[in-house]
């Protein structure tokens, strides 16, 4: 058998190829190639899941350093230093014969592995493959709309996760129970005497251009061994990355862990072992918090107050009051007739007390595709008061997964996290993700005109928090006025009198923080006032109506009588001499005590610095209507 590394020679008329699928998991929402990993990786495993009992993973980073493990080595490297060595390769560092190899195994149990006809080369129609979608497919996936995953490159975080853009399989398949070996190196065109070759795989060469996968027991079980691979005759799928790079360590590994995968590990749906040549860290829902003590200090306060407030909604989901379904006749909306007048009551009772409350917010879900009914679905908020939280944007959990760049408006003073379980709310959402799984885009090429006002699910899931609480702390009965300041608006007092029909009919002084509501026309738009040291602080509310939006700000210096901002004097300060910083928006002019701002994002802020410490500033927020 010619049991090696095979490398395509590229012939005239063919395209070449260089793979930028890599560059999707760069983003910065997700904390570099340790954190690209665990997400993709875990998601296939959750994906490929044989039964509700869960999903058990295992990662590994070990190194392989005296000549006697290089020995070991080298038959599953034969036929392929000259390419990793070859210029242009697209390899930064590329790894040489003499040097230890460091490595992650990657391993899944209670998955089915990677089924499907290994000798297929082209897609076939209605026949699922993960094996052929796996190794050579890039860009496209037999996923189905119950798999977390949709875009097919998932994939590629793991040879981009070696210096030498390789990463081996080895499975065993649930249905014949075949043990299937086989690698791929992803490389750019490159030349070998003289000739152009692509991409390289690791296996038996097929009696044409083909590569097969290794089934001879005695390679598979030695390769087990020096990659000390878990798996013995159980389902499932073991990758491992040879020359890893030095960024991933098994810390960065744990704390990716927690962060991403933290619910379906408290709901028991998923463990987690880390192991190195120092230390094993076993991630189950009895262990999670213990775990979380030994992470850094900026990752635990960022999980911890997220995982209890996940604990309890494990614990009281089923037990969560349900808001009335909005209707059908159009896009989904937010409107008071959702909360009932009892809920509105408990959610200002538990937000009094500093309880969690849970939610289940009821919805139909419609696809446009012929013969595919409307179907029922649902989702979960959970939320509770919380002051130290100063940013108030909630969590999002599609299926398990932290969909991180998710951007709900702000309820400032609240924790709060939105749980979709599988179902046709899912699908739609899933549909939505960008390829890493960081955003819901209205417009991706898997969503756009799929579903009946696809856009507003999108809207109407993000602002769930926001608008719970604004409808349920708005009533003018409440008795605690003081209750979530970022929620109530403040009577306008006597000293507003006279106050330019153009402005705001109320305005903040420095060293409160509240609540500003539009003028009549944009009633359901409110913008919040805070103070920062020498100066203050302006962020939506609510949801603006539209992007991007004018929006104007005024100062003026607190008087004793009458209106602040008709007495106001260039003598005092212009804001084109202070510090004015903006996050989401971009500026459109500062003259005097006037700051003309355009939204571009939802929840953007801009800061104003520079006051005199000594005077109370007055500020007046509104929208520029054309």
């Amino acid at each position: 058998m010619n049991t090696g590394w095979h490398f395509y020679k590229l012939v005239q008329g063919q395209k070449i190829r260089e793979a930028m699928q890599e560059e999707f998991f760069s983003a910065d929402v997700i904390h570099g190639a340790a954190e690209a990993l665990v997400r993709e990786g875990i998601q296939n495993s959750l994906d490929a899941a044989i039964s509700k009992e869960g999903v058990r993973v295992s990662i590994t980073i070990g190194e392989l350093t005296t000549e006697s493990d290089r020995s070991e080595v080298a038959p599953y490297l034969s036929g392929s230093w000259d390419h990793f060595a070859a210029p242009d390769n697209g390899l930064k560092l590329p790894p040489t014969r003499d040097e230890p190899c460091r490595f992650m195994a990657f391993e899944d149990f209670g998955t089915s592995g990677l089924t499907g006809d290994p000798a297929q080369y082209l897609p076939k129609s209605d026949v699922g493959n993960r094996f052929f979608y796996f190794f050579r497919v890039e860009g496209r996936s037999d996923k189905g709309e119950q798999d977390r995953g949709r875009w097919g490159i998932g994939k590629q975080v793991f040879p981009k996760a070696s210096r030498a853009k390789c990463v081996f399989g080895y499975t065993i398949r649930i249905d014949d129970r075949r043990s299937l070996l086989m690698a791929q190196a992803i490389l750019r065109a490159h030349y070998v005497d003289s000739r152009c070759y692509q991409d390289g795989w690791f296996g038996i060469k097929d009696q044409g251009e083909g590569v097969l996968p290794v089934e001879d027991s005695a390679t598979q079980e030695r390769f087990s061994k020096i990659f000390r691979l878990a798996r013995t005759d159980e389902p499932g799928l073991s990758l491992v990355i040879p020359f890893l790079h030095d960024e991933i360590v098994p810390e960065e590994i744990t704390a990716a862990v927690l962060r991403g995968y933290f619910f379906p590990i408290l709901t028991g749906e998923l463990q987690v072992t880390v192991k190195s040549e120092k230390n094993i860290v076993h991630l189950t829902s009895e262990t999670l918090e213990q775990q979380l003590d030994c992470l850094d200090l900026s990752i635990r306060d960022e999980v911890r107050p997220l995982v209890t407030m996940a604990k309890w909604a494990r614990d009281n989901r089923d037990a969560s009051p349900e808001l009335a379904a909005p209707l059908l006749d159009g896009a989904l909306l937010w409107s008071e007739e959702l909360v009932s007048e009892q809920i509105r009551g408990l959610v200002r009772e538990k937000l009094q007390k500093r309880d969690n409350i849970g939610l289940r917010i009821p919805l139909m879900v419609r696809p446009r595709a012929r013969g595919k009914p409307q179907r029922p679905s649902h989702f979960d908020v959970f939320f509770a008061r919380d002051d130290k939280d100063t940013v108030g944007r909630p969590v999002y959990i599609r299926e398990g997964i932290i969909v991180s760049d998710a951007r709900g408006p702000r309820a400032r003073g609240i924790r709060s996290i939105v749980v979709v379980d599988p179902g046709p709310l899912a699908t739609l959402l899933g549909d939505s993700e960008n390829p890493s799984h960081t955003q819901w885009q209205k417009d991706g090429s898997n969503f756009k005109e799929k579903y009946y006002y696809g856009p507003s699910y999108i809207k109407f899931v993000l602002d769930s928090v926001a608008e719970i609480v604004r409808i349920s702390t708005q009533a003018e009965e409440e008795e605690d006025k003081s209750l979530l300041a970022d929620i109530f608006s403040l009577p306008p007092s006597d000293d507003d009198e006279g106050v330019d029909q153009d402005e705001e009919e109320t305005t903040a002084k420095k060293g409160k923080k509240i609540e500003i509501p539009t003028p009549p026309g944009n009633s359901r738009i409110r913008f919040t006032v805070h103070r920062v040291e020498g100066g203050f602080t302006v962020s939506p509310a609510t949801a603006l109506q539209s992007l991007p939006t004018r929006i104007r700000v005024k100062a003026a210096y607190d008087v004793r009588r009458g209106n602040a901002f008709s007495k106001y004097n260039t003598a005092d300060f212009t804001l084109s001499e202070l510090s004015v910083e903006v996050d989401g928006a971009r500026i459109v002019s500062k003259q005097e005590n006037m700051l003309v701002l355009e939204a571009e994002m939802q929840d953007f802020q801009a800061t104003v610095k520079g006051f005199d410490h000594n005077r109370d500033v007055r500020v007046s927020v509104n929208i520029i209507r054309e």
